[in-house]
């Protein structure tokens, strides 16, 4: 029985990947275990002295994969990719297969899981199994938007089930894999919402040591035993998955938790997290952090600009199927008319946990606002936010361009 594990990232996530391995390795010394590179090798990079099997993306055979290296940023990319790499390594003899995003790291055995594959074709991970105590239950209005199941891990066998799953997942990861929610696509993660009820032996795994992460602390607890960690004083920790974790933050358990739960709260979690953090930077993280992404600028080195990408999306079918990223082409040729070319875009640094309420440039949006509302009246103002809600969405903008 051939059974292997995987990841993906792009190169300035490397320390990542290196330290799922090592974690996964420690108790799986003799299965296969799988990087995909979705970016170009680093000059630096000893593949040598690596402990997993490095696979560049172009060979997955991808087609006309400058399109959709272009069409989506590198969470989406990296993201999408994720089904055609299951099929990848499932068509070369892979018999059962986890994925583990690289932000992941393993605490003991993983067999109780790959045993599960036997009488099972996929297994995914619910992001909680109990409600907050929270009475305006913002988590669960969150992950009604994001997705009922945790993407960053599955595990699939190589049934015929599993590989119906995989088809069907990956068409659609590669035509509308958007981090786009309020059209209600989240990457490759919401598609699986549908997967319960339209494939068959797909087990929904609760075990509490699986796939712990911010979402879920307010139904698990740590504690450490020996040299190994248990949640709720009942079940090992398998694994315990860092989304939202930066190494420089030393007061949140997590970036990404809304709520803001801090170490000081969780005390059961500043160890592990500690510990995280040194196995990052001894594995580099400092030195790959600084890597630039291949897919993330022109030829000529101009950054791609998320707009671009969004106009590229609906614009696509009527260029000629030519490299996206060529200087001088029909893509860059269409967006220097059109001022989608900038040198810089930190558009994903904002949204609607971070702005400032205060900021002389929020607070003249909102007197217009006011303004508007004096001037149209209810009615059409109503009519005005429900437009730029739509076209606030920049895949809304084709009129435009």
């Amino acid at each position: 029985m051939r059974r292997a594990a995987c990841t993906i990232v792009s190169a300035n996530y490397l320390p990542y990947a290196r330290t799922f391995c090592q974690s996964f390795r420690m108790y799986h010394p003799s299965y296969e275990l799988y990087v995909l590179l979705v970016d170009r090798i680093p000059p630096a990079l000893d593949l040598a002295a690596e402990d997993f099997i490095l696979v560049p993306v172009e060979e997955l055979g991808i087609p006309n994969f400058p399109s959709i290296a272009f069409l989506y940023d590198i969470l989406e990319l990296n993201t999408n990719v994720k089904p055609t790499f299951l099929k990848w390594l499932l068509a070369r003899g892979v018999q059962q297969l986890i994925y583990f995003d690289p932000d992941i790291c393993v605490y003991s055995n993983a067999d109780v899981i790959y045993d599960l594959l036997q009488t099972s074709n996929i297994i995914i991970t619910p992001h909680i199994t109990r409600a907050p105590e929270d009475k305006q239950h913002l988590l669960e209005q969150e992950l009604l938007s994001l997705g009922t199941f945790n993407l960053g891990f599955v595990a699939v066998s190589g049934s015929a089930e599993s590989l119906k799953f995989l088809d069907w997942w990956e068409e659609r990861c590669l035509e509308k894999g958007f981090a786009d929610p309020r059209n209600a696509l989240f990457v490759d993660q919401k598609w699986v919402n549908l997967a319960p009820a339209m494939f068959d032996g797909v087990l929904i795994l609760k075990h509490p040591g699986c796939n712990m992460a911010h979402w879920n602390i307010h139904e698990r607890h740590l504690t450490r035993a020996g040299d190994s960690y248990r949640v709720n004083d009942a079940v090992p920790l398998i694994f315990y998955h860092f989304s939202g974790f930066k190494a420089a933050e030393t007061t949140l358990v997590s970036g990404k938790d809304r709520s803001g739960v801090t170490i000081e709260e969780r005390p059961d979690l500043g160890q592990i997290l500690s510990e995280y953090r040194n196995l990052l930077l001894g594995n580099g993280l400092k030195e790959c952090e600084s890597y630039p992404y291949a897919f993330g600028v022109f030829e000529d080195g101009q950054p791609i600009t998320a707009l671009a990408r969004r106009v590229y999306s609906f614009k696509r079918s009527e260029l000629p199927a030519a490299n996206p990223f060529a200087v001088p082409g029909g893509f860059h040729d269409l967006a220097k008319r059109t001022g989608l070319l900038g040198t810089k875009d930190r558009s994903g640094k904002f949204n609607a946990l971070n702005y400032d309420k205060d900021d002389w440039r929020i607070r003249s949006i909102n007197r217009l606002l006011k303004l508007a509302l004096r001037v149209l009246g209810c009615d059409r103002y109503t009519m005005l936010m429900k437009y730029i809600s739509y076209i606030s969405i920049l895949r809304n903008q084709e009129e435009l361009f």
